[in-house]
């Protein structure tokens, strides 16, 4: 386990796990456990990370996608996560999270599509 390090990429490590954990929709003692012990990151972090990634590539798809020479193709999808408590009791419900993914791709090498 690395917690700290003098190495400046060390960290990416516990943030990779973190942003598993997000991904996973892990449980919030799960959170709360890997970031007493410096496996991950807090919750909070792991989010603001996540907005800044994201912040990131929106600008380098705005830098890429500026290029009148290049055709590119996004697609939007539904996402939804079934939230079940695992023991029903007064004041716990199911609950969907339902949100959007976005998948960009560069069309490459389309020239035999047009006609001669």
């Amino acid at each position: 386990m690395v917690v700290y390090s003098r190495n400046m990429y060390a960290k990416l490590i516990a943030l990779d796990k973190g942003i598993l954990n997000f991904a996973y929709c892990a449980n919030k003692y799960l959170f709360n456990y890997d970031s007493r012990t410096g496996i991950a990151p807090s919750y909070y972090s792991i989010y603001q990370a996540l907005i800044k990634l994201a912040a990131h590539d929106a600008e380098i798809i705005r830098s890429v996608t500026a290029n009148p020479n290049s055709s590119w193709f996004l697609r939007f999808d539904n996402v939804q996560h079934y939230g079940r408590p695992r023991n029903f009791r007064v004041g716990r419900e199911a609950t969907m999270k339902i949100g959007t993914a976005a998948t960009v791709f560069e069309f490459l090498d389309f020239s035999h599509l047009t006609s001669s």
